[in-house]
């Protein structure tokens, strides 16, 4: 389970919750299930190196265990994406 304080909320014009891209791969591959490591690949192969810097460093320090499995889901979105 993601505790509150783990994923900081933000809200757009209409008062919609939303949640920055590293939190949201992190609950994604959290998850496990295969249409949200779909979603992770699309996610990140649309992502700019910025985004990607920050996605990275959340899952070292909230997810370690996930970090290989990133690269790869990394490697995979930037190949559909060319």
């Amino acid at each position: 389970m993601v505790g509150r304080g783990a994923c900081p909320p933000a809200t757009r014009p209409a008062g919609a919750s939303l949640r920055a891209l590293p939190y949201l791969v992190r609950m994604k591959l959290l998850a496990s299930r295969t249409i949200d490591i779909g979603d992770v690949t699309r996610m990140l192969g649309r992502a700019s190196d910025a985004e990607l810097a920050d996605v990275r460093a959340v899952i070292a320090r909230l997810a370690p265990e996930l970090t290989a499995d990133l690269e790869s889901l990394i490697a995979l979105g930037t190949l559909e994406q060319s």
